[in-house]
């Protein structure tokens, strides 16, 4: 693609625009669909491995006590990780009802105005 635009400019725009379109767009399909969900848990799984510390949190310190204090920690962040993710898609449904609310008042309005304009034009034979 750099090649493209360095040698002529609508054929890096063009593969550009091929690779967009190909991946789904800029935001790739990810709002509020289950599939971010499965992304967003598929990190928390692995969070405390190559997600975050590189896989730094697996190694073993050697000292009982403290990896009993690590696994203790690390289970409260997973359960914390998954008590935000849960009120994130509570958050979404709740903003999809607002929205639908929104569209049928929208659309009750949109009825109202019709009938009253169609109440209040003159006849037509």
């Amino acid at each position: 693609m750099v090649a493209g635009f360095v040698v002529f400019w609508p054929v890096g725009l063009a593969i550009l625009g091929y690779l967009v379109w190909r991946n789904g767009g800029w935001r790739n399909g990810c709002r509020r669909s289950e599939r971010c969900e499965e992304r967003v848990a598929a990190f928390g799984r692995g969070a405390f491995g190559a997600g975050w510390g590189g896989g730094e949190l697996r190694r073993d310190s050697g000292n009982s006590a403290f990896e009993d204090y690590k696994d203790q920690e690390l289970k409260r962040l997973q359960a914390e990780f998954d008590r935000l993710v849960a009120e994130q898609r509570a958050f979404g449904d709740f903003l999809d009802t607002l929205r639908r609310a929104k569209d049928k008042a929208e659309f009750d309005q949109f009825l109202a105005s019709r009938k009253a304009a169609d109440t209040s034009g003159p006849a037509q034979a």
